[in-house]
């Protein structure tokens, strides 16, 4: 049997990386993030504890690697979106882009969504969570600014607390019942009509 690659290795690590942070998601999400252990987490993935430490630092370190899933999700599905020139249908394709996640990505976003808002998490996840909803309210401001829309960071923020509220209806409040593609809708036109009053 020839001795593994470095890509096989890599390939290896990747997935008990994977692995492992799947664990702590369901364990965060079912326990709550202050009462998981890294013991816990390792028994839930199938590892040992000091194999998991070859990976994770802490417990801290692994909610951190999750939220990095999350931006490197996002990131991914906008794809050139912001490079387009146009600020209005930058505008829309962001929406759209935010829909699309909620749809495609549901059972990711209806576990890592609790796990991000429960009291405890580290100020350090905390203070990375507030840089990455500050750089989209930015990119939103940007936009706004861009169109003539009169106060566009508060309109950014308005847009952020929407495109929120929507996540928590359609993922856990009404679930199958939510008008997710109405709402979508209705979004949309509701911003073009701030843009062409403006």
């Amino acid at each position: 049997m020839s001795p593994r690659t470095s890509k096989q290795f890599e390939a290896i690590r990747a997935r008990s990386r994977e692995k492992i942070l799947n664990a702590a998601m369901e364990a965060f999400a079912t326990k709550g993030y202050q009462h998981v252990s890294v013991s816990q987490i390792a028994a839930r993935a199938g590892v040992a504890k000091g194999l998991l430490y070859n990976y994770f630092s802490s417990k801290e370190d692994m909610l951190l690697a999750i939220v990095e899933l999350i931006m490197q999700d996002i990131f991914s599905y906008m794809g050139g979106i912001l490079q387009e020139p146009d600020p209005e249908k930058k505008l829309e394709q962001l929406i759209r882009i935010s829909f699309q996640l909620f749809r495609e990505k549901r059972e990711f976003y209806t576990t890592i969504m609790p796990i991000l808002t429960q009291r405890g998490i580290s100020e350090k996840v905390h203070n990375q969570l507030s840089r990455f909803l500050g750089e989209f309210v930015s990119v939103f401001e940007g936009i706004y600014g861009a169109l003539g829309v009169a106060n566009p960071r508060m309109e950014a923020y308005l847009l952020g607390a929407l495109i929120d509220g929507v996540a928590w209806h359609y993922l856990f409040l009404f679930e199958a019942d939510y008008p997710v593609d109405e709402v979508e809708a209705h979004i949309l036109s509701h911003i073009k009509s701030i843009i062409h009053h403006t």
